[in-house]
């Protein structure tokens, strides 16, 4: 499936995480205003609660998947050992 599809879905993902923060659209015709963008990229570059709180979430989600990508490595070299002491028997 084209990978475009997917990034309403993700969008959304990311906002529920707190590791983004969503721009509103215009209700009129859907579209992006400036002055939304340029609120929203405001509040997460310059505002301290609003940065500061996606940092700490990102920095937070990033830590949980680098342990889950351990734990998921860890789990692939056990059985690659069990598979070749089991051959060599």
């Amino acid at each position: 499936m084209p990978m475009h599809l997917d990034q309403h879905t993700h969008s959304r993902m990311v906002v529920e995480l707190g590791t983004a923060m969503e721009v509103v659209r215009d209700d009129q015709n859907g579209k992006l205003n400036k002055e939304e963008t340029s609120k929203v990229i405001r509040n997460v570059v310059m505002e301290k609660n609003g940065g500061e709180n996606v940092k700490a979430k990102v920095k937070e989600l990033r830590k949980k998947i680098r342990e889950k990508g351990e734990e998921e490595f860890d789990q692939v070299v056990k059985k690659l050992l069990h598979l070749s002491t089991k051959n060599k028997q």
